[in-house]
């Protein structure tokens, strides 16, 4: 049985970047060395923290390696923060509901 708290959609969704960013300023991190050490570029990270870059699998591998933070953790969120915002684009929602109109017919 669902309950309602676990049908709540965050008002806005959370690109892993956000967590990563705070994690790296908590550690006190300087971002290029973090770069450097994880054989990415700086422009590929600074990207990421600041949400204009997902996350992918390799560099979830290389969070985990450099940091400790779980992969799984940030690919997961990088799914959910995918999911939340394609469902808040109303041209693609529209669109979507045009191929359910179309399914039901079938």
């Amino acid at each position: 049985m669902k309950t309602f708290a676990n049908n709540l959609i965050p008002f806005s969704p959370t690109h892993p970047g956000e967590l990563l960013k705070e994690e790296i300023e908590f550690r006190q991190l300087s971002q290029r060395k973090l770069a450097s050490q994880m054989g990415v570029s700086y422009s590929v990270l600074n990207e990421i923290l600041n949400s204009k870059r997902s996350v992918n699998v390799e560099f979830a591998l290389r969070i985990e390696a450099a940091m400790g933070l779980e992969a799984d953790m940030l690919i997961n969120m990088q799914s959910r923060y995918n999911l939340q915002t394609a469902r808040k684009d109303k041209t693609f929602m529209e669109k979507l509901n045009e191929v359910r109109k179309i399914s039901a017919i079938i």
